[in-house]
């Protein structure tokens, strides 16, 4: 199809098409989405799920220990956290046990007299917020990540020996 245009007395013709191409925005749209799918992709990367699920598990050991705390405090009475190395379970007051996740190992390091025999320790919480202090290892595939508590102050700090940051 051609169009016509008039400028003074000459005839410009020109041809009329479609714009050809993308635009910025369009290009940068498909960028956005395709990092976001490589991002998700290494994130299942399956050995990298070892190092996530030993995380996730690491954090819920962490908010266990905080609520047994929170419970010696609140409640008036020592609350003893119990980890079991045959069974790999954690438990405390009148919770059931939680066992970690299929290949995981715990470890727990406290004082003489809370250990029985050398298959379970236990942690104490007392009403004022100390505790017997130690920390509680989580192991997998070589990875691994530590909970500390502080003796004096009953303080709760994960640390995760794997990260350089």
């Amino acid at each position: 199809m051609m169009r016509t245009l008039r400028a003074g007395n000459q005839a410009i013709a020109s041809r009329v098409t479609g714009q050809g191409g993308y635009s910025l925005l369009e290009l940068l749209v498909v960028v956005a989405i395709l990092s976001v799918m490589v991002v998700i992709m290494i994130g299942y990367v399956p050995g990298r799920r070892h190092a996530h699920d030993l995380k996730l598990e690491a954090y819920r050991l962490e908010m266990a220990l905080r609520t047994a705390r929170s419970r010696a405090i609140y409640g008036g009475q020592v609350v003893g956290f119990t980890v079991d190395l045959a069974q790999n379970a954690w438990h405390y007051a009148d919770q059931p046990a939680h066992k970690v996740s299929k290949g995981m190992h715990l470890s727990i390091y406290t004082g003489r007299q809370l250990l029985s025999g050398e298959s379970a320790g236990t942690i104490e919480f007392f009403p004022s917020g100390q505790s017997g202090g130690g920390h509680i290892t989580l192991e997998a595939e070589g990875s691994r990540s530590e909970v500390d508590i502080d003796w004096l102050t009953g303080r709760i700090h994960l640390r995760d020996p794997d990260d350089q940051s």
